[in-house]
């Protein structure tokens, strides 16, 4: 039994040896199957970045055109609303109630501090013959069907 324990240390000396070597064997395999693994997935990744920049851009660009597009015809959609509010205020403004409404404006601001007037001229409207300052402002052919009652509102003759 003696030599069986002299010789133990030796025998547990090569089985921590045939240990160290099989587990550096195996850590070597693993870190050159990582570097492996490492290797293909930088190349994968380098082979779609130019891709996905492609991809990027153009996305990208096809989203700002169509931006740009929808932008444009929005603001177009925007003039054509000016552009007919203008055009039924002209309208409006035309008929025959706009023109008197313009020509009522017109006489409320009508700021007349000291008014020499000729009364022998005989085109010469007196300003205290309502009927005939209207007719003045709204030319004689606007009132042919409309009377203005002294508060401002036409009425149909």
């Amino acid at each position: 039994m003696t030599g069986r324990v002299v010789q133990a240390p030796s025998v547990v000396g090569k089985l921590v040896n045939a240990t160290d070597a099989v587990e550096a064997k195996a850590m070597a395999e693993w870190l050159q199957r990582r570097q492996e693994l490492r290797a293909a997935v930088d190349l994968e990744s380098a082979a779609l970045c130019p891709e996905t920049d492609a991809c990027t851009k153009s996305l990208e660009a096809e989203v700002e055109g169509e931006f740009q597009a929808r932008l444009s015809s929005g603001d177009e959609a925007v003039q054509q609303a000016k552009n007919g509010g203008a055009r039924l205020r002209l309208d409006a403004l035309s008929s025959e109630g706009g023109r008197i409404w313009l020509a009522r404006e017109t006489a409320t601001l009508l700021n007349l501090h000291e008014v020499w007037l000729d009364s022998r001229d005989p085109q010469m409207p007196s300003m205290l013959d309502l009927d005939a300052l209207v007719d003045l402002l709204l030319g004689a052919e606007g009132r042919e069907d409309v009377a203005v009652a002294t508060d401002g509102s036409a009425t149909p003759r």
